[in-house]
């Protein structure tokens, strides 16, 4: 059964991504808690704990603009028809 795609959501919060961003590794081990690395984390979860800690998170930042067709279009989905009637889970 083929799924709806959908966007990414922040491992912590819950919210759906519509920014992406990177930072170096180094800042992202010394914000993310061990556990939790491998996670997506939503822009603002990322923050509040740079800041809780005092880290200097924007001086190395990327920024990228993340919509729904465009993250279809990344992952090779540009045929999937979004009208089209989904299957009942």
């Amino acid at each position: 059964m083929k799924k709806r795609p959908h966007r990414q959501i922040c491992g912590l919060c819950h919210r759906v991504l519509k920014l992406d961003f990177i930072v170096p590794r180094n800042i992202w081990k010394a914000v993310v808690h061990r556990h939790h690395l491998e996670a997506i984390h939503c822009f603002e979860c990322f923050t509040e704990r740079a800041d809780e800690s005092l880290i200097d998170w924007e001086t190395d930042i990327k920024f990228m603009p993340s919509s729904l067709y465009g993250q279809i279009k990344r992952m090779g989905l540009e045929t999937y028809n979004l009208n089209a009637p989904q299957p009942k889970e």
